[in-house]
């Protein structure tokens, strides 16, 4: 940033005049993008500021670096791409946030910067999770089947991409298929509990012009009328 230039100018009198020169030093960078090349590696683009002779970028977990000093270095030159490989986005569910400012020839730094993040798959995986439990527990507590089956198909995706994402077979990501198969087998129970209850308590109306009964008992000894003895179920109008 730059700081006024005070200009002496002498006079045939007794007063100094100052002289302010303002200016700027240079822009910060543009067009900062991070681009997923690997668990190990994510690449950085970026557009020279104008003026700018040099770049650092900086990065930190879970928040943005708050000055350039702030975080781990990752890049400090006059190109416009680099690659942050002192990271492990396996073993990470905090999102890395990375800013970038530019430096004149002359050494003067622009204070804005600009920044860009990456998150790993562990914060994807949390996210899936989130959401898969949040279904399966509405789901459960609505009773409709309906609504286990969606549980049921984001058990299966996140079984399947789990497993996709796995290079061995009991890395963190291979647990978690295996951990998904469990919750897809209790959720296939879930939906047979269901589906058993909605036929016991389920309401068959013989005659279509007869009224739902007002509850289950109700149903029940009319049911039981019908079948034991013959007399016809009540209209709801004629009960006394």
């Amino acid at each position: 940033m730059l700081s006024p230039l005070p200009i002496m100018a002498a006079s045939t009198g007794s007063v100094n005049i100052t002289i302010y020169a303002a200016g700027y030093t240079c822009t910060f960078p543009g067009g900062f993008t991070t681009t997923y090349i690997s668990d190990t590696e994510v690449e950085l683009s970026w557009v020279a500021g104008l003026g700018a002779n040099n770049t650092m970028v900086r990065a930190a977990y879970g928040r943005l670096p708050a000055d350039r000093t702030d975080g781990y270095l990752v890049y400090y030159g006059n190109s416009t791409v680099a690659s942050d490989t002192a990271l492990n986005l396996d073993d990470t569910a905090s999102i890395i946030y990375y800013r970038a400012w530019s430096e004149s020839a002359a050494g003067a730094w622009e204070d804005t910067g600009t920044s860009g993040f990456m998150e790993g798959p562990a914060m994807k995986l949390i996210a899936i999770v989130l959401l898969c439990v949040a279904i399966m527990v509405w789901a459960w507590q609505k009773k409709q089947v309906s609504l286990l089956f969606i549980s049921l198909m984001c058990w299966l995706g996140f079984t399947a991409y789990m497993y996709s994402i796995g290079s061995a077979d009991w890395d963190y990501y291979r647990i978690f298929a295996w951990a998904g198969i469990g919750l897809v087998l209790i959720t296939v129970y879930q939906v047979i509990i269901v589906q058993m209850n909605n036929k016991n308590t389920m309401i068959f109306d013989p005659d279509p012009n007869v009224e739902h009964w007002q509850d289950v008992g109700e149903m029940q000894r009319q049911v039981g009328m019908i079948r034991g003895r013959g007399i016809p179920p009540r209209r709801k109008g004629n009960q006394q």
